[in-house]
Formats: structure tokens, C-alpha cells, sequence
């Protein structure tokens, strides 16, 4: 991949006001990197023809259906989906608090076999729930094991034991600000050292 090229917010070439000159220069990468939060000022990127494949890294940051960010990714009744053959979710944390933030990573990966949110809560709480938005249920999850067989074919897991990663190193950099930055740097500094001299 040393011949792909990365484009985005931090090109300048590529946030011209025309928005076919964005198309038609989208068209020729072979790779593009966004993030989720500027995705909405990017509508060609799910306009255009579909990706061969959508990598979403930290993919557990879209849990949330009504979210923007989830939206611009995986699409809502106004927001065109970003279109792909194959998509490659990443995350450490799969499931933040709940089984339903599960979901729409799941009726991403296979929409046949998680249709819909509604279904899926039905299958992964005991009757009497009660849905007070898609980022909060009140209930009890049921079939766990069920859906550990399920994440089994579909998620694979690798603990850092096994991924010979070096040790982490911390190292101090000084920088020097300029007079007028520092005024703005001082109180963020002040606050960061005091939360770090509470431990």
C-alpha cells in the first residue's frame, strides 16, 4: 500500500467549494480517510459509486442510531449510508455498557441476519422491557451465550498477550509557546496538572 494515497480534511487541495471536483477527484484515490464527525461535510462520500471496502476504526463509537456521526456512517431515513462491497469493523470495545450497543455494528456486518433494532431487543431482553430510545433500555438482557456463539463467527479477538507488542514508554517533550499562545495554553495546563497531582 506504499503507492495509496490518503485524502481529507487536512488537504488542502481537496476542500475546494466544487463539489463535482470533489467527485471526480475522490474517484481517483485509492484510499480515503475521514473522520466520523466531519463526515456530514462530505456527502459525496456516500453519493458516489460504492467503496470496495469500509474500514471503521473505533466502530463502538456508532452505537448510538441517533447519533449523527452513526447516521453519516450507516445511514437513517433522510442520510444516505456510505456505500460498500465489504466492511471491516475495528474496536477494542465492542460493547460499551449494554447488549444493544451492539447492534448497529451488527446490521452492518449481515442486515439479514439483525434486520431490525426492534427484533433484536425482543431477542436480547426478557418481555416487559422497555425502550426509552435506542441508547437506553430498561430490562434484562437474555440470550447471552446465544450471542457469544454469534460473535464467534463474525468478530475475531486477539489479546494483547499474544500480539508480542513492546512496552509502553512515556517521555516528556517541552515546548516552547509563544507569548500570546501561552496566555490560552495556561489554564489547560493548570487543570491537567492538577487532576495529575490528585492520582
Amino acid at each position: 500500500m506504499a503507492d495509496a494515497r490518503t485524502t481529507g480534511r487536512s488537504d488542502p487541495s481537496w476542500s475546494g467549494h466544487d463539489d463535482q471536483s470533489r467527485i471526480d477527484r475522490m474517484e481517483c484515490q485509492r484510499l480515503v480517510h475521514h473522520n466520523y464527525d466531519i463526515l456530514r461535510d462530505y456527502p459525496e462520500i456516500s453519493s458516489g459509486k460504492s467503496w470496495d471496502l469500509l474500514i471503521l476504526d473505533e466502530s463502538h463509537k456508532l452505537k448510538n442510531p441517533e447519533a449523527i456521526r452513526t447516521q453519516h456512517v450507516f445511514g437513517s431515513g433522510t442520510i444516505a449510508p456510505i456505500p460498500s462491497e465489504k466492511a471491516l469493523l475495528l474496536t477494542g470495545t465492542p460493547m460499551i455498557n449494554y447488549v444493544h450497543d451492539l447492534y448497529t455494528q451488527f446490521h452492518c456486518l449481515d442486515p439479514a441476519m439483525w434486520p431490525s433494532f426492534e427484533q433484536f431487543v425482543a431477542d436480547h431482553y426478557f418481555p416487559g422491557y422497555k425502550i426509552i430510545s435506542p441508547s437506553q433500555i430498561v430490562g434484562v438482557e437474555r440470550n447471552l451465550e446465544r450471542l457469544r456463539r454469534q460473535l464467534q463467527a463474525i468478530m475475531i479477538r486477539r489479546p494483547k498477550s499474544i500480539l508480542d507488542l513492546p512496552p509502553k514508554t512515556r517521555e516528556i517533550v517541552e515546548v516552547d509557546i509563544a507569548d500570546n499562545e501561552g496566555a490560552l495554553a495556561r489554564p489547560s495546563c493548570l487543570r491537567i496538572t492538577t487532576m495529575l497531582s490528585r492520582g
